[in-house]
């Protein structure tokens, strides 16, 4: 667990096995040898290409899962874990084109969110029977926050994320892109219905580094662009993936069960992108925040849409505790 220091930081600690988000050594994956290449005929042009797309292909995917599991245990990763990254690899492939950012795209959003989407990262207790005084401590998972306001006088920073990101922790550190120091970080509001949650870090050499983003006053439309900035499963470099609004509706938060607003995007959004930023690539506005996935879906995500979003920052800002309404009507049989 790292130290605190006088200022509230912390040196980014070295790395652990015990930590699943931080960097170790990822497993390597390995093909198969035997009969099955034998049967490709190299003498023909299109067998030649088709093994040569073979073997792109198995490299990306080989690349892809030292990447996707770095920092995590052998023994941890789950037969569904690789399902679900080849399922995304499978999915990639077919649309590269469209999800990839161009160089120039890439520099454009890196400019400017560098400093407005930090890295959290909460060590997670539980209640230890055997010591009732003392938690129990689960491990470090991180996530990723949108600084939304920053006081440069008194060097106070608010950032938006997911109530799941920071839930129940027993430490909650920020670290800004590129950074090699951690800040302390605090809870100051939570909504677990709406899955979202403010927290606050006073540093003023931070405040005058960080920059917030304008978050945006009515929701994306259908088929309007976003882009999807955050740290996925770990990574400490900010990533950015672009995508669509492929519908509105209403579903069940999987943080609450509650029937709320939701955005459904085909933006490639994996666990460490929770709580970051989904803007509008023409007005760079907060649209929405990144927080579920479609388990077995190929790029089904959903975001907090701005509405719901705005809704909870006004509670905040007047310390008032929404209660959704819920009918608690269940439809059952044709078309839903």
């Amino acid at each position: 667990m790292p130290n605190d220091t006088p200022n509230g930081t912390t040196e980014d600690p070295k790395p652990s096995n015990d930590t699943p988000n931080d960097t170790t050594r990822a497993p390597e994956a390995s093909a198969a040898a035997g009969g099955g290449a034998s049967r490709l005929n190299i003498n023909s042009g299109a067998s030649r290409e088709a093994n040569d797309d073979f073997a792109r292909s198995l490299q990306a995917a080989t690349d892809k899962a030292r990447e996707q599991f770095a920092g995590i245990p052998p023994e941890e990763i789950t037969p569904e874990m690789v399902a679900r990254l080849l399922a995304q690899n499978n999915t990639t492939a077919r649309s590269s084109k469209s999800d990839k950012l161009t160089a120039d795209e890439a520099q454009k959003f890196h400019n400017a969110t560098e400093n407005s989407v930090v890295q959290i990262f909460a060590k997670k207790g539980v209640a230890n029977l055997e010591n009732p005084g003392r938690r129990r401590i689960r491990g470090e998972s991180s996530g990723s926050g949108t600084v939304i306001r920053v006081d440069k006088e008194s060097g106070d920073i608010t950032i938006l994320t997911n109530s799941h990101v920071v839930r129940n922790n027993f430490s909650l550190y920020i670290k800004p892109s590129g950074s090699p120091k951690r800040y302390k970080a605090i809870i100051e509001y939570e909504d677990r219905d709406s899955d979202l949650a403010l927290i606050s870090v006073t540093s003023k050499d931070l405040a005058a580094r960080l920059k917030p983003i304008e978050v945006a006053d009515k929701d994306a439309r259908k088929t309007d662009d976003v882009t999807a900035i955050g740290y996925p499963m770990g990574s400490s470099t900010i990533t950015f993936v672009k995508g669509t609004i492929a519908a509105l509706e209403c579903r069940h938060y999987a943080n609450s069960g509650v029937a709320l607003p939701i955005a459904r995007t085909d933006a490639s959004i994996n666990p460490g992108n929770s709580g970051g930023a989904a803007l509008d690539p023409h007005t760079m506005k907060l649209i929405g925040v990144p927080h579920q996935a479609m388990r077995g879906g190929n790029n089904i995500c959903y975001l907090v849409p701005i509405s719901v979003v705005n809704r909870f920052l006004r509670a905040a800002e007047n310390k008032l505790e929404f209660i959704y309404p819920n009918l608690h009507i269940t439809i059952t049989g044709g078309d839903r």
